[in-house]
């Protein structure tokens, strides 16, 4: 009697569904090894396919790009209408500003003596 084969997982077919879906997850941050998990496959199947399937590797930079897109534009407008931590964040990211704070001191009596000197870098 021959045996029966166990029914595997199915195979992996890239359609527009997949390709919308795998653009969706992209573009809210998730990592490819997320990707995959939601995409039901392991990773190095997703990888496998990025590597033989353009517009699925497409989906994962677009996805990407309109993420970064979407939250740059966000946060963007919060900074424009006077949201103090999105202006920080903003300038520290994009304007090269930092919390830097250097302490100097000469090395006689220091619990008398700090010179206490802040660097903001623009």
């Amino acid at each position: 009697m021959a045996k029966k084969k166990k029914p595997g997982r199915p195979p992996f077919k890239i359609d527009k569904a997949v390709l919308t879906k795998t653009k969706g997850l992209a573009a809210r941050g998730l990592t490819q090894q997320q990707i995959a998990d939601s995409l039901g496959i392991n990773v190095d199947t997703l990888h496998k396919y990025k590597n033989i399937n353009s517009d699925f590797t497409e989906a994962i930079k677009e996805g990407q790009a309109q993420g970064i897109a979407e939250i740059a534009n966000s946060l963007f407008n919060n900074a424009k209408t006077g949201n103090t931590t999105a202006q920080i964040f903003y300038m520290k990211n994009r304007a090269g500003w930092s919390d830097k704070t250097e302490v100097s001191h000469s090395g006689d009596n220091l619990i008398n003596k700090i010179e206490i000197e802040v660097v903001t870098k623009k």
